[in-house]
């Protein structure tokens, strides 16, 4: 997670989230909240998929046939 918030904000991908919150209407420590609960969303999408590929291959099923 720490890996991620680095490059979520500090790296290249980081432009679009300090660009959304310079640029933005809103309150920004409320679009910095909404952010971060993005940011966690698509990082438990990413390791729910890596389980359950992982899952697949064990059990054979969907296409990981050895």
């Amino acid at each position: 997670m720490i890996v991620q918030e680095l490059i979520l904000w500090r790296g290249p991908l980081g432009v679009v989230n300090r660009t959304a919150i310079l640029h933005s209407n809103k309150n920004r420590f409320y679009v910095y909240l909404a952010q971060k609960f993005l940011i966690l969303q698509w990082s438990i999408a990413l390791w729910k998929g890596l389980l359950l590929g992982f899952v697949d291959a064990l059990t054979k099923k969907n296409g990981h046939d050895f």
